[in-house]
């Protein structure tokens, strides 16, 4: 009976064990999916295990290259990953239950107006480029563009957008209802598989939502359509007045 006892506590330690690595590598590497960044930690992986496997099959030279390799190889995965490696921290620290309770505090009152705004750039065709700050913050992004901490009203964002404006072509960032930063600068996104159709004002946002948990709102200068980009994905929306159902759910994520 002892012995059953300690098998089963020992099965189930090993489960929790998994369990607890298959979470920390998913909260991880989930981030990284469908971005440059994937493609480098899958190469940084195969070399690992090709390291172990030289070690365990005594390929003397082969072992002894990659482990003067793996001396510098955390100093390059922290220069590498260290946007990734924020935006999969601030991902795994969240409390699903406290998130629960957040969701009901969250101020999204502003989206009638952001809505009322979309929709009149879409029809006058102006392109436009509209950054939701959640959960990590933008502070460095924000001191690339003029500083406002203002209100959020429709007439302000078509008149930053308004192509007379020195303002229009940088994004403009809202964070706790309130516009903080207007002609932003935001980073491209590097990814080879990015619709043709998609112009510099797309590749920016996909490229700020590969490295941060951020709503970016596109109005397409060519065409008038509205796309919504997160977690490195992005929506086209059929209509430009489906924007406030489909960003509101991802704010109270």
């Amino acid at each position: 009976m002892p012995n059953l006892l300690d098998n089963l506590s020992f099965t189930v330690a090993s489960l929790v064990d998994i369990l607890l690595v298959a979470t920390f590598v998913y909260y991880i590497l989930y981030p990284l999916k469908g971005t440059r960044s994937a493609r480098i930690a899958f190469g940084i992986i195969f070399l690992i295990l090709l390291y172990f496997l030289s070690d365990r099959f005594q390929l003397q030279t082969m072992a002894w290259l990659l482990q003067n390799f793996m001396a510098y190889i955390m100093f390059a995965i922290i220069v590498i990953f260290q946007a990734d490696i924020r935006k999969a921290l601030a991902s795994f620290g969240r409390n699903p239950f406290l998130d629960f309770f957040h969701i009901q505090q969250k101020n999204t009152g502003y989206l009638i107006e952001l809505q009322r705004a979309v929709n009149l750039l879409a029809q006058r065709n102006i392109g436009a480029l509209i950054v939701i700050e959640r959960e990590l913050d933008l502070k460095n992004l924000i001191e690339t563009g003029l500083h406002l901490d203002a209100e959020i009203k429709s007439e302000l964002l078509l008149s930053i957008f308004n192509t007379r404006s020195p303002l229009h072509d940088g994004a403009v960032i809202l964070a706790n209802g309130r516009i903080l930063s207007a002609g932003a600068i935001l980073p491209l996104s590097s990814r080879t598989d990015i619709d043709e159709s998609y112009g510099t004002r797309h590749r920016a946002a996909l490229g700020l939502s590969e490295e941060s948990d951020a709503v970016i709102v596109v109005v397409s200068e060519e065409h008038g359509n509205v796309s919504v980009a997160l977690d490195g994905t992005m929506e086209t929306l059929a209509t430009p007045l489906e924007l406030e159902r489909r960003v509101k759910p991802m704010l109270a994520r």
